[in-house]
């Protein structure tokens, strides 16, 4: 191999460093591109859940697909795979308490004694919202009736029963 002189060095360096800022240089935003929106049954829910919020004056919640794993331990805990307190565990795991990546949570809407998931699932939005409006506040004040909660993680899955049922768990923001 022959050996490179100072001259061909810097050439080629300065060369790769343009090669290479050029590269980042896509003309696009610098930020990280939004989150897909959901599709299909969790975009329904989705749907029906900020239907519910807009009219109790609370804003809307967004889709985070980082919280889809603790919807899933929460489908677990609603078919009684998992106990409630391994469910609350894995959320104080994920909370800027324990250095987590998300600030306060609320409780997980859907999960209310084991084996007995609550929400049923329908494709007619309108029946989702007005099953959310007919909950006592009380069954709501520690989930979907927080207004400062930003975003959410959804689940829809078939209960032991053969029915879908979803799941939803609510969290403030990321840190």
């Amino acid at each position: 191999m022959k050996e490179m002189n100072r001259r061909e060095f810097l050439t080629l360096t300065g060369a790769a460093v343009v090669a290479l800022s050029l590269a980042g240089c896509s003309g696009g935003p610098s930020a990280p591109p939004a989150p897909a929106a959901p599709t299909g049954k969790e975009a329904k829910v989705l749907e029906a859940i900020n239907l519910f919020r807009k009219e109790k004056g609370w804003g809307t919640l967004n889709q985070d697909d980082g919280l889809n794993a603790l919807a899933e331990k929460a489908v677990d805990c609603a078919l009684g795979k998992i106990e409630f307190d391994e469910l609350t565990a894995e959320m104080v795991k994920n909370s800027t308490l324990l250095n987590g990546p998300y600030q306060t949570f609320g409780q997980p809407i859907g999960v209310v004694e084991k084996g007995k998931p609550t929400m049923h699932y329908d494709e007619d939005v309108s029946k989702m919202k007005k099953a959310l409006l007919a909950l006592d506040m009380v069954d709501i004040e520690d989930n979907l009736a927080r207004p400062n909660l930003k975003i959410i993680g959804i689940k829809v899955f078939t209960g032991n029963d053969g029915k879908l049922y979803w799941v939803a768990v609510a969290a403030e923001g990321k840190k």
